[in-house]
């Protein structure tokens, strides 16, 4: 609205209805309201305990004034194609309640155990604060600390939220060192359709992907080995 590009005959505050904001623990699951802000969300003890990836991808989401005032519901349902929040729930297998006038449903997800650990890292526009590339990553080891499963999200680079499945392949059952994340990570933009725009060029773009997602591995799996 603020750029015009939408108009609505009338706009509907969700601010005051109870039940919508929060972030609390229940059943094993962090359980967080559609209206929280960003600014709720990452500095939230809980998330900062069981989800630290959620907390670094909310300090970077926009500027102060964006942090304080939108929401992680309001993200998700806008789905730009360069935001934070729908890569990083992705990697992480996280569900969502679905509420309308005809009922409720919930979108669920396996229950994974185990040692894990993620991070997200993210080039933001100097404008916009929208990633250019943004990669949340969430690597699960056994004990022997080879992969046993990873969730690799990218946002920025497509028209949607991708899953990074090349990498994911390529970590598979492999011993998470720097030469096997780094031969993975270089996969990070094969199948994606880049194209050169003002923040770059298709190899830069493909060049982006590779760097950032062998950051997030990195980091992921360092935090899974402290565990």
């Amino acid at each position: 609205m603020k750029l015009r590009l939408a108009q609505p005959g009338h706009v509907v505050d969700l601010r005051k209805v109870p039940g919508l904001s929060g972030v609390t623990e229940s059943g094993g699951a962090v359980v967080i309201g559609a209206m929280t802000t960003h600014y709720e969300v990452g500095s939230s003890p809980l998330v900062r305990t069981k989800l630290p990836m959620m907390a670094e991808a909310a300090g970077q989401i926009g500027d102060a004034q964006v942090r304080n005032l939108g929401t992680i519901g309001g993200s998700l349902a806008h789905a730009d194609p360069a935001a934070d929040w729908p890569a990083v729930l992705v990697a992480l297998d996280a569900s969502v309640r679905i509420a309308s006038s005809r009922g409720e449903r919930n979108v669920k997800v396996e229950e994974l155990a185990g040692r894990y650990g993620g991070a997200y890292e993210k080039l933001p526009h100097p404008a916009s604060r929208f990633a250019i590339v943004g990669v949340a990553a969430e690597v699960f080891l056994d004990g022997g600390g080879a992969v046993t499963q990873s969730r690799i999200a990218l946002t920025g680079l497509a028209s949607k939220v991708t899953r990074a499945s090349l990498v994911e392949q390529a970590l598979q059952g492999k011993k998470a060192d720097p030469a096997a994340i780094k031969a993975a990570a270089a996969r990070a933009a094969q199948g994606l359709e880049l194209r050169a725009d003002l923040t770059g060029s298709a190899d830069y773009k493909a060049n982006l992907a590779a760097v950032y997602t062998e950051r997030a591995v990195k980091r992921a799996v360092s935090r899974a080995l402290e565990r």
